[in-house]
């Protein structure tokens, strides 16, 4: 392994658990709150279920993409850079229209820290299959 896909690995390793980190807190902490909040607003009771289904499903969401992140790096002999690439960008789709929508907060804060991380790792990433010579070969051709 290269150091670059050494690093890419930690950079979407790291990502990964912020991500993890991001649904367990969403989920385990703020759920019960949210829940409470919907459940004593005057919302009717089908309102009150969905906001509550989506909360869960928005922590689901980000262990999803966390996991298929941290499998995605896991796995050797490949690479998955374009992979890798699209979940960082849809986490940072996620955090922009948090910010749009909610305004500053310290969700946004790891949402954004994660998309980097991930971005970042996914774009260091090199086929290992392709020797560095032939890949400065490739590129220069270019």
């Amino acid at each position: 392994m290269s150091h670059k896909n050494g690093l890419a690995r930690f950079l979407i390793l790291l990502g990964a658990g912020v991500l993890f980190l991001s649904a367990a807190v969403h989920t385990f902490a703020a759920y019960p709150r949210v829940a409470v909040a919907v459940n004593s607003s005057n919302l009717s009771s089908t309102l009150k279920a969905a906001l509550r289904t989506v909360f869960l499903l928005l922590g689901w969401n980000w262990f999803a993409i966390g996991l298929l992140a941290l499998l995605t790096t896991l796995r050797t002999g490949t690479s998955h850079k374009l992979m890798v690439v699209l979940l960082g960008a849809s986490i940072l789709v996620q955090t922009g229209l948090s910010l749009a929508m909610m305004g500053v907060f310290v969700g946004n804060e790891l949402l954004a820290a994660a998309a980097a991380l991930l971005l970042a790792g996914g774009l260091l990433l090199r086929d290992p299959g392709l020797p560095a010579r032939a890949k400065s070969q490739s590129e220069s051709s270019l």
